[in-house]
């Protein structure tokens, strides 16, 4: 007698578990994985490259040939081998190599990569760190995307730069700040601020640069001339602001087109919270099923 009602309550029992199944209050993983998958993708990563481009001279007075660079400064913790790093321009890699000193960056440090380091020594001459070679060619009249890429030819950071904001030909560079990047006069080697050179300042700077390419006093009073014009016209903008598009943290949602910065933390705590409501709403159903499971269990003793 008890052998049949062992077998009994087993069969009613695999019955109760099979109809709460065929009911749907079995819990399914098609919410919850959803939901986890939207928290992680949508989150920003708060990580940033550990080697960033911190200033840009990409419209120098005068002449552009061998005469434009740009800085790098390592803010991670540890120091970084830019051996195999190149600098990716108007769609190209140029590899870095080279110049003078070490490609070791130490943390905090800063090195000048240069189209042509003997042109960019002629320049700044007190400049003693390391001097760095790409061969790259910025675009000075309607701005562009520079990245940096490791030996992997993986993105480690990026800017974007618009001439109209200013340090256009007028003797300034523009220099990354707070996220941003912000006209101030060269100051390679080091991420110091800088105010921006006054018009005085640049004319003379630009007539300067410009006497040493021609030979003609008339031919110079006219370059200095035009060049005096364009550094009143970017004076009047030197307090303008580039947004540059870094990110460790955010360019792979840059290229990809998702969204990042305040929507990207909004629709990551979206996310969180769908994922909380599905992680509850599957422990219940689970303590559900367990419950109808144990209830299905009572028997009786027949006579």
């Amino acid at each position: 007698m008890w052998g049949r009602h062992s077998r009994k309550t087993g069969k009613k029992s695999a019955l109760r578990a099979s109809a709460c199944r065929q009911a749907g209050l079995r819990p399914s993983p098609t919410l919850f994985f959803p939901a986890f998958l939207l928290a992680l993708v949508l989150l920003p990563h708060t990580t940033h490259a550990a080697v960033q481009i911190t200033e840009i001279m990409y419209d120098p007075p005068g002449a552009n040939a061998g005469s434009q660079w740009l800085e790098l400064t390592n803010v991670g913790d540890a120091a970084v081998s830019l051996e195999g790093y190149k600098i990716n321009e108007g769609g190209a890699n140029h590899k870095i190599i080279i110049s003078s000193g070490t490609t070791t960056l130490a943390v905090g440090a800063s090195v000048v990569v240069a189209s042509d380091p003997q042109t960019f020594l002629s320049q700044f001459p007190t400049y003693g760190g390391t001097l760095l070679k790409s061969a790259f060619s910025f675009a000075s009249k309607k701005g562009e995307t520079i990245t940096l890429k490791d030996a992997k030819s993986q993105a480690i950071d990026s800017v974007s730069y618009d001439p109209n904001a200013g340090a256009s030909g007028d003797g300034n560079t523009l220099h990354r700040e707070g996220g941003v990047l912000v006209v101030g006069a060269p100051n390679p080697g080091s991420t110091a601020h800088t105010e921006p050179l006054q018009p005085k300042e640049a004319s003379s700077a630009s007539a300067t640069s410009a006497a040493t390419k021609v030979s003609s006093k008339a031919t110079t009073k006219t370059i200095a001339s035009s060049l005096g014009a364009q550094t009143t016209t970017a004076g009047s903008k030197k307090s303008s602001y580039i947004k540059d598009t870094s990110a460790a943290a955010t360019p792979l949602l840059s290229k990809i087109g998702l969204p990042h910065g305040v929507a990207a933390w909004a629709l990551g705590a979206v996310g969180l919270f769908l994922l909380g409501v599905s992680a509850l709403w599957y422990l219940w159903l689970r303590a559900r099923e367990q419950g109808n499971l144990l209830g299905s269990e009572a028997f009786t003793i027949e006579e």
